[in-house]
């Protein structure tokens, strides 16, 4: 008797830690520091737009069963402005709400979709930026694109995917924001 108690206790110990699994993943891009202020005396406007049709960064398919959706803590489009914000701050662009140039980053893809089967998992990961700059009656539209695949054995590990989401969104900003094009048009 003793040992199905102990069997029955042990059971809802293991389905309740995994009825507990986060559903989140923390997102915290990090920019290279420039090593000089490019932008002086130079005032924008800079905002971030999430076009996406959902909020969640991965999500993790299984056949025959429900989506499992993994969000970010706090909402992504304010994740990568902070982010951008410190590093055109640390350019000498000062970031205000005036009427001067606006710099938009329009957030059109962010997601790593897993192909979990049973004892194998292949994962595509896609970030697509939009930056959409304007000065006067000019516009400059430029997309930043980064891809990336990876398979592995058994079950892909949400920990892994988060980093590798970091790295790859830390290098699609560093990539857009030291464009030569972007930079030009936001000196004008």
């Amino acid at each position: 008797m003793k040992i199905k108690q102990l069997t029955i206790a042990f059971c809802t110990f293991i389905l309740s830690a995994c009825a507990n699994q986060p559903n989140q993943v923390i997102i915290s891009p990090e920019l290279v520091s420039p090593k000089a202020a490019i932008y002086q005396t130079q005032q924008a406007n800079l905002t971030v737009t999430d076009m996406r049709a959902g909020n969640h960064i991965v999500q993790v398919l299984r056949i025959d069963e429900a989506a499992k959706l993994f969000s970010s803590r706090q909402p992504l489009d304010s994740i990568i402005n902070t982010a951008v914000s410190k590093h055109l701050n640390a350019q000498g662009l000062e970031l205000t709400l005036s009427e001067g140039t606006k710099i938009e980053i329009i957030i059109d893809n962010a997601l790593i979709s897993v192909q979990q089967e049973m004892m194998k998992y292949k994962v595509n990961s896609e970030i697509v930026l939009r930056f959409v700059i304007q000065s006067g009656d000019k516009t400059l539209t430029n997309t930043f694109r980064n891809r990336g695949n990876s398979n592995g054995a058994l079950t892909a590990d949400v920990a892994v995917l988060e980093r590798d989401f970091n790295q790859q969104l830390s290098a699609l900003l560093t990539q857009a924001l030291s464009n030569a094009d972007v930079q030009q048009f936001i000196r004008q």
